[in-house]
């Protein structure tokens, strides 16, 4: 019986095309989805995942996981570029969405397979070390005031701080002329943990740095995935 578990090398298809992966090149080829149609069979789920772990180590967040030779092949990729980021976060969003590995998990408690892939998800979202920060807001946003950090989550009673946020609207309407509703905030994982895998939310990160600007999302992922900027 091969191996099999929630995270992105836990099972033999993942470890096999992880032995595989010699240069940048290797990792365009599982990001083939042509079609929101296109199936996303297991093996083709585990080597995407790999493929995002690769670009998230190569953007400076590996996992504590990353098999040690592929960690060394990594670190001579050097950074990817903006199509080899944009395909690979998009294709791990195809393996929640329609993906079989999806329904193998469903088949009993998916919970810890859904956490893994948001984790990993978390990690693609973090700056990379080599896009330079923005330019300084003439007003500082709301979420780094320190009365904001100091918000209480409505699910855990403790402090927001730095952790991702969300904002929770909640109605109890009795189907009369009664209601009941609170607007409070929460910590994004505290809220996913709460939901059904199939709501739960990990908006990809959309700074100019790391999608560009205007359309160019959209004119890069019609295209196949390149190695170039």
């Amino acid at each position: 019986m091969g191996a099999w578990g929630p995270g992105s090398f836990d099972n033999d298809d993942a470890m096999d095309f992880a032995g595989e992966i010699t240069s940048p090149e290797d990792l365009l080829g599982p990001l083939t989805l042509e079609s929101p149609e296109h199936d996303i069979d297991a093996e083709l789920g585990c080597r995407i995942i790999v493929v995002a772990e690769c670009v998230a180590a190569m953007r400076g967040f590996p996992s504590p996981h990353l098999p040690d030779a592929l960690a060394e092949q990594v670190t001579g990729f050097g950074r990817p570029s903006q199509s080899l980021y944009l395909h690979a976060r998009d294709h791990l969003a195809a393996v929640l969405e329609r993906g079989e590995l999806l329904g193998l998990w469903s088949e009993g408690d998916p919970s810890e397979f859904v956490d893994a892939v948001h984790e990993l998800i978390g990690r693609l979202n973090r700056r990379a070390s080599h896009v330079p920060p923005g330019p300084t807001p003439k007003k500082k946003p709301f979420y780094e005031e320190e009365w904001f950090k100091q918000t209480l989550c409505c699910f855990c009673n403790t402090p927001l701080s730095d952790a991702e946020f969300a904002s929770v609207d909640a109605k109890i309407n009795d189907g009369q002329s009664s209601a009941i509703g609170f607007s409070a905030w929460a910590h994004l994982d505290c809220l996913n943990r709460a939901l059904h895998h199939r709501y739960r939310m990990r908006p990809f990160s959309m700074h100019p740095e790391d999608v560009g600007e205007d359309d160019t999302i959209f004119e890069v992922l019609d295209a196949r995935p390149t190695l170039e900027d």
